[in-house]
């Protein structure tokens, strides 16, 4: 088992980008920002549970999740990159990176506030939702991730449409709950 967690370590860690972001298919490849989260996720995971994760793996893409929800405005990347709703992507990608940092303490309420004012309405699912309600949590506004974790539970409204952040109505529902 140690050998393929440690074969992973060593694939994931391989996509990441020059400036800590994650490739889909290797460092070459062009930003995925909800992926990076997802990466940067399981390598801090496997890095607590005591496997051999680069810090320098871990400070890169934690110093790009930091630029992801400080910057309200699209990035070039974002911009290229497919979507049929860009709003709930734009959401999508820092609420996770929000939720990733406030684990961390590398984030402030201020920031979070910022990426739930400007994006929160835009959401076409419950899983950005609950990560600013886990965000808020992390950070001791109870009251605003109560409403956020309500917001999460609630949410039905899932259409066929590509999001852009690989989910399903299966996956955001169990994330949720």
């Amino acid at each position: 088992r140690n050998k393929h967690i440690d074969a992973a370590i060593q694939r994931v860690s391989g996509m990441q980008r020059y400036d800590g972001s994650f490739g889909l298919w290797s460092n070459q490849s062009d930003e995925k920002h909800w992926l990076t989260s997802y990466a940067l996720e399981f390598l801090d995971t496997a890095n607590q549970k005591g496997y051999g994760v680069p810090s320098s793996v871990l400070t890169a893409g934690y110093d790009r999740l930091e630029e992801y929800v400080k910057s309200m405005n699209p990035t070039y990347s974002e911009r290229r990159y497919y979507s049929q709703e860009p709003e709930h992507y734009a959401l999508a990608y820092r609420a996770y990176a929000a939720y990733l940092l406030a684990k961390k303490g590398r984030i402030t309420l201020s920031d979070v506030r910022q990426v739930s004012k400007r994006y929160a309405d835009k959401s076409h699912s419950g899983l950005p939702y609950a990560h600013l309600a886990a965000a808020f949590e992390a950070l001791g506004d109870l009251n605003s991730a109560k409403g956020f974790w309500n917001k999460a539970i609630a949410y039905r409204d899932y259409k066929n449409r590509y999001l852009g952040d690989y989910g399903s109505r299966v996956r955001d529902i169990t994330w949720v709950m």
